[in-house]
């Protein structure tokens, strides 16, 4: 993903958290393998790739998020693109 992150869990129930640690682990590598821009068969990439030359279908979750990518551009004109 080309950034570190941490994941804090608290409660006292260890399964349920373990339970938790993994979904999110699992997570973060589901959202890595689309989202990567540092692995060519990520979907972003092949977007990066081919969009600017036809249509680009892409899974639901990844549209909001380049559409709120764009919708943020757009409202600091640039500044975060």
């Amino acid at each position: 993903m080309g950034t570190q992150f941490q994941i804090v869990l608290s409660g006292e129930d260890e399964r349920a958290l373990e339970s938790a640690a993994s979904y999110a682990l699992d997570e973060v590598q589901r959202l890595d393998r689309q989202m990567s821009l540092y692995d060519p068969q990520s979907e972003l990439s092949w977007v990066n790739a081919h969009a600017a030359r036809a249509t680009a279908k892409v899974e639901p979750g990844l549209y909001q998020v380049l559409e709120r990518a764009r919708r943020v551009q757009e409202e600091t004109d640039g500044a975060f693109d």
